[in-house]
């Protein structure tokens, strides 16, 4: 299954790709794989990453999982906001226990 997480522009900015999409088993796991790296983080605000009054610039696993990386890139193209050309979605497939990351672009022209 393949699981999306949309960066929310805590502080006013954004940092780094606006969308994740991880391939996991389940929730727990997408959220373990996706943290592991340095792109992703969960209790921004608590540990002081981000601004409180913005609020945390990823969260944990709670939408439903997509059948397919294709299907996980029209979801995040579907409901991007204020999109730019500029743009990126991250991909962390796990192929055979190897994780491979990638980039596309979230804007299609």
């Amino acid at each position: 299954m393949f699981y999306t997480y949309r960066q929310n522009n805590s502080g006013g900015f954004y940092s780094g790709p606006k969308y994740v999409i991880v391939e996991a088993n389940s929730e727990s796991q997408a959220d373990d794989i996706v943290s592991n790296g340095d792109v992703v983080y969960f209790n921004g605000c608590v540990t002081g990453r981000d601004c409180s009054c913005c609020g945390d610039r990823w969260h944990s696993q709670w939408d439903d999982p997509h059948e397919n990386v294709e299907d996980a890139i029209a979801y995040c193209k579907q409901y991007a906001y204020d999109p730019q050309p500029e743009d990126e979605i991250l991909i962390i497939e796990n192929l055979e226990g190897y994780e491979y990351e990638h980039m596309v672009g979230l804007c299609v022209q």
